[in-house]
């Protein structure tokens, strides 16, 4: 699970791409479709695996090329701090 810092990123949808605004670095970035369903899945609390069915869903590819797609763009997403991994604690 990942979240997202709500606090220092905004973001809107505007046709297939997503506008990702960090309000602390003045720095913005564009998703594609692609990259937009992963965001999405995301912010809604769900895990890369079901990130990556919502590709195969959306976008009619195979699984395997879906969580390929979406492990090397939570990657991305880490390194640019626009996600953090959720620690679980029991």
């Amino acid at each position: 699970m990942y979240e997202i810092d709500r606090a220092k990123l905004v973001w809107r949808k505007l046709d297939n791409e997503l506008v990702v605004l960090n309000l602390e670095e003045g720095s913005y970035f564009t998703m594609n479709a692609v990259g937009s369903t992963i965001w999405e899945a995301l912010c809604d609390g769900q895990n890369a695996e079901h990130a990556a069915n919502c590709v195969v869903r959306d976008f009619k590819i195979d699984v395997e090329t879906a969580r390929l797609h979406t492990t090397e763009y939570i990657r991305l997403l880490l390194e640019q701090d626009l996600l953090k991994p959720v620690v679980e604690t029991q």
